[in-house]
C-alpha cells in the first residue's frame, strides 16, 4: 500500500511538472498594421525573450523592427502627420525604426487553445529619419520615434503533449506618443493602428 502511495505521488508531481512547463521562453512574431484612410501600413517582426512562471503568466522583453510603407494617392502620411501640397504629389520613402519593448502575458486557460491577454510597452526609434521639406514654411522635418504601448487579445495554438511550444495569432490596438507634427496638426493626440500578427512560441 505504501508503495502504492509514493507511485501516485511521484506520477501525480511529474503530471503537475510536465503540464506545468516553466522558464526562459522565446517567441517571435510578424505584424501588419493597415491604415486605409492614409495609405500606409506598417510591417513589423518582434522577438520577445523572457520567464514563464507556469501556464497563466509570462513576463518579459524583447526587441524588433517596423517598416512603414506607402501608397502613392497624391498625399503623405509620415509618423502620424497627414499632409497634401496643392496639386503637387510628394511620396517619401519607406522608413525603418527599432523598438524596444516589455512584455506582459496572461493566459485565461491551459487547454490545447488558450486565449490571452498580452501588453507590450516600450520606445520606438527612427533609423531612417523622415521626410523634411525645408525651404517651405508649412513643412518641418518629422520624427517617428517615441513611447508606445500595446494591449493585444489572442490565442495560444500549444504543440506537443508538454505544450512547450505554439503557435498564436492576436489582434491589438498599438498607441504611440505623438511626435512633432506639422504647424497646422491634423492628427490631436496619439498615434493608433490596429496591428494583426502571428508568431511562433518555443
Amino acid at each position: 500500500m505504501k508503495k502504492i502511495l509514493l507511485f501516485a505521488v511521484a506520477l501525480f508531481v511529474t503530471v503537475v511538472a510536465y503540464a506545468q512547463p516553466k522558464g526562459y521562453e522565446m517567441n517571435v512574431r510578424t505584424g501588419m498594421a493597415p491604415d486605409l484612410k492614409y495609405s500606409d501600413i506598417d510591417l513589423s517582426v518582434m522577438f520577445t525573450n523572457g520567464y514563464r512562471f507556469n501556464q497563466h503568466v509570462f513576463l518579459g522583453g524583447g526587441a524588433g523592427f517596423k517598416v512603414k510603407t506607402y501608397v502613392n494617392d497624391g498625399n503623405v502620411r509620415v509618423s502620424g502627420g497627414y499632409f497634401g501640397y496643392g496639386s503637387t504629389e510628394i511620396y517619401p520613402d519607406p522608413t525603418l525604426s527599432m523598438a524596444f519593448f516589455l512584455n506582459g502575458k496572461f493566459n485565461f486557460t491551459e487547454t490545447r487553445v488558450s486565449p490571452y491577454f498580452s501588453v507590450d510597452t516600450g520606445y520606438v526609434a527612427n533609423l531612417t529619419g523622415a521626410l523634411s521639406y525645408e525651404d517651405d514654411d508649412y513643412y518641418s522635418a518629422l520624427d517617428s520615434s517615441g513611447f508606445f504601448v500595446m494591449p493585444a487579445i489572442g490565442f495560444d495554438c500549444n504543440i506537443g503533449a508538454a505544450k512547450k511550444y505554439a503557435i498564436f495569432v492576436q489582434t491589438g490596438l498599438y498607441i504611440q506618443q505623438s511626435p512633432e507634427l506639422l504647424p497646422w496638426d491634423l492628427q490631436d493626440g496619439p498615434y493608433t493602428k490596429i496591428e494583426l500578427s502571428v508568431g511562433f512560441r518555443f
